[in-house]
């Protein structure tokens, strides 16, 4: 069994991490994200749109504490071919 390439949504709580997900690969509304429950786990999804194309999505919480000792970054990172920081715009005004 081959392990599929992984790309990491990481972020601060409510920077858009799951509403970039739904926009991109479900084709949901950014206005309809504005109601999804907050991520309390770290969801996997994988993406496949054809033989090319596949990949899994970790979309992680952003309450999510990496200096807890049982956090596995051996097992997190290996395999990832993308990590992606999201940060919330709005934020900053």
């Amino acid at each position: 069994m081959s392990v599929k390439p992984r790309i990491l949504l990481m972020g601060l709580r409510r920077s858009g991490k799951s509403s970039i997900q739904k926009v991109v690969f479900h084709k949901m509304s950014p206005n309809e994200t504005l109601f999804l429950e907050s991520t309390n786990k770290i969801c996997r999804e994988d993406v496949s749109n054809s033989s090319f194309v596949s990949f899994q999505i970790w979309d992680f919480p952003g309450q999510i504490d990496f200096f807890d000792p049982t956090f596995d970054y051996e097992m997190i990172f290996r395999g990832t071919g993308a990590w992606t920081l999201c940060l919330r715009s709005h934020s900053f005004h």
